[in-house]
C-alpha cells in the first residue's frame, strides 16, 4: 500500500511539471502552421505575397533577404527598419562625406595651385642714363657724314656734319670742361654744368686746328629745367664769352636748340634774364 501510495503521489507530480510544456506545445501548434505548409498565393491584406512556400506568416523570409541585401555588414540582421536607416544613414553620411571631401578638395587645391602659382617677374627698369663723359672723338674720311656726341651733367652736345661732309679728312674731339675753370656768362646763370671744348685736327692724328674745314651742326639738348626762348649759346674769345646764333627747337615739348657753327674752342649755354 505504502508503495502504491508513493507511485500515485510520483505520477501526479510529473504531471504537473510536464502540463505547462504541453500547453504551450498545443497553443503553439494550432496557431501557426509549419513553415512548410501550403499557403494560399497572392498578396494578403498589408502587401505581402505568399507563394511557393516562402511565406513564414510574418514576412521574415522576404524582409531577411532584403535586410541583407540592404544591409550588408551591419549585422542589422533582420530588422528592415534598422536595415533602412542604416542605409540611409550610410548613404547621408556618405553623400556628406562627398560633398566635404569635394569642398575641402577644391578649396584645397585651389588655395595650393594658387600658391603655387608665381606672379611673373616685373621687367627689368631701364637701364640708367649714360654718366657724363670726359671727352668723345671721332676721326671723319673726306665726304663722311655722321655725328660725336657728348654726356654732361645737364645734358648733352651733339655735332653733325653737314650732308656733304668734310674736304678732307678730319679728326673732332668734345671735351668736358670744368665750369669752374671759365668765367661767368655776361649775364644771367650758366645751364647747368653745360660747358665743353670743340677742337680738331688735320687727317685722324695731324696737326691742330682753328676751325673746322666745313661747318657743322652743334646741338644741345638739355636735361633740366629752362626758359628755351632764353637760351644762349656762347664761344670763349680772349677771356669772354661771345654769342653765336641760337636756334630754339620749335617744338614746345623738345628741350633743345642749335646753331651752325665751324670755330673750335670752348663753348657754354647760358639762359638770359
Amino acid at each position: 500500500m505504502s508503495i502504491l501510495r508513493v507511485v500515485l503521489i510520483a505520477a501526479t507530480l510529473i504531471a504537473v511539471v510536464a502540463s505547462p510544456v504541453l500547453f504551450r506545445s498545443a497553443v503553439s501548434s494550432t496557431a501557426a502552421p509549419s513553415a512548410y505548409a501550403a499557403g494560399a498565393s497572392g498578396p494578403d491584406p498589408a502587401g505581402r505575397e505568399y507563394r511557393n512556400g516562402n511565406n513564414n506568416g510574418n514576412g521574415n523570409g522576404n524582409n531577411n533577404g532584403n535586410g541583407n541585401g540592404n544591409n550588408n555588414g551591419n549585422g542589422n540582421g533582420n530588422n528592415n527598419g534598422n536595415g533602412n536607416n542604416n542605409g540611409n544613414g550610410n548613404g547621408n553620411n556618405n553623400g556628406n562625406g562627398n560633398r566635404n571631401n569635394n569642398g575641402n578638395a577644391n578649396g584645397n587645391n585651389n588655395g595650393n595651385g594658387n600658391d603655387n602659382f608665381f606672379s611673373p617677374a616685373a621687367p627689368p627698369p631701364p637701364p640708367p642714363p649714360p654718366p657724363p663723359s670726359t671727352s668723345q672723338s671721332k676721326c671723319f674720311s673726306a665726304g663722311e657724314t655722321g655725328s660725336i656726341q657728348l654726356t654732361l651733367d645737364g645734358g648733352t652736345v651733339t655735332v653733325r656734319t653737314a650732308p656733304a661732309g668734310f674736304p678732307s679728312a678730319t679728326n673732332v674731339t668734345l671735351r668736358r670742361v670744368d665750369p669752374a675753370t671759365v668765367p661767368p656768362p655776361p649775364s644771367g646763370s650758366m645751364l647747368d654744368t653745360l660747358v665743353w671744348s670743340a677742337e680738331g685736327l688735320q687727317g685722324c692724328s695731324g696737326a691742330a686746328l682753328n676751325q673746322l674745314p666745313g661747318d657743322v651742326n652743334l646741338g644741345i639738348g638739355y636735361t633740366v629745367s629752362a626758359d628755351k626762348s632764353k637760351l644762349q649759346i656762347a664761344r670763349l674769345v680772349n677771356g669772354a664769352w661771345v654769342d653765336v646764333p641760337t636756334v630754339p627747337d620749335p617744338s614746345p615739348s623738345n628741350q633743345y636748340i642749335s646753331s651752325t657753327v665751324h670755330d673750335l674752342g670752348t663753348y657754354i649755354v647760358y639762359q638770359k634774364p
